[in-house]
C-alpha cells in the first residue's frame, strides 16, 4: 500500500449513475484493485424514489455496489450508521445483501 496510488472523490448529493461511472473510470484508467465508499446513505433523490422507503433505497445502493464489485472484480469496503442498539440503522437490507458485516 505504501507504493500504491490512492484516489479520493468528494460526491455530496451523489447518484448511483455518477458513482458507477466514477468507479468504472478509475478501473479503466488506473486498474484500481479496491474501492472504499464512505458511507451508505440515501443518494440524491429522483421522482421515482420519492414513493420508496429509505430502507428500500439503501438496499438498492448496497446491491448496486455489490454488483459493481463483481463487474469490476474488486472488493468494496463501506460503512453504515448504527442505531442506539448497535444494529445497522434504517435498513435490514444492508445486512442481507452485504457479504461481511
Amino acid at each position: 500500500m505504501e507504493k500504491g496510488l490512492f484516489f479520493h472523490e468528494k460526491m455530496p448529493g451523489y447518484s448511483l449513475e455518477k458513482l458507477t461511472a466514477l468507479y468504472k473510470k478509475f478501473k479503466l484508467k488506473h486498474n484500481i484493485g479496491f474501492a472504499i465508499f464512505d458511507y451508505l446513505k440515501e443518494p440524491e433523490s429522483s421522482n421515482a424514489d420519492k414513493n420508496r422507503k429509505e430502507y428500500q433505497i439503501l438496499g438498492d445502493v448496497t446491491t448496486k455496489l455489490k454488483d459493481l464489485a463483481g463487474i469490476l472484480d474488486i472488493p468494496f469496503l463501506t460503512a453504515v450508521q448504527l442505531n442506539r442498539d448497535h444494529d445497522i440503522a434504517d435498513s435490514d437490507r444492508i445486512a442481507r445483501y452485504a457479504d461481511v458485516i
